[in-house]
């Protein structure tokens, strides 16, 4: 199990809007979305690099305008994890 890091109280990003920590939860990026953020990270020269570190990736977006979302990369971890509402948490990331 990877442990996650924890937040202060307060609002943070999810595609267009913020909500309180209370309401969301760490998940397992889809995998689509990951391929999709990596691609571009790489096409901007940016790079994703592991760590216990939570950051804020922003975006633009046909669908949603400017689009945020809070994201970490565990050491231990393949997988990019993301901050998002409960209802989409399915077991545990």
């Amino acid at each position: 199990m990877v442990e996650q890091p924890g937040l202060l109280d307060g609002e943070y990003p999810f595609i267009s809007r913020r909500l309180p920590v209370p309401e969301l939860a760490w998940i397992k990026r889809p995998a689509s979305l990951e391929a999709l953020q990596r691609a571009q990270t790489r096409a901007n020269g940016v790079q994703l690099v592991s760590s216990w570190q939570p950051i804020e990736l922003r975006c633009v977006t046909p669908r949603y305008g400017e689009a945020a979302s809070m994201v970490f990369w565990p050491n231990d971890a393949e997988r990019l994890q993301m901050r998002a509402p409960k209802a989409y948490r399915k077991g545990r990331a």
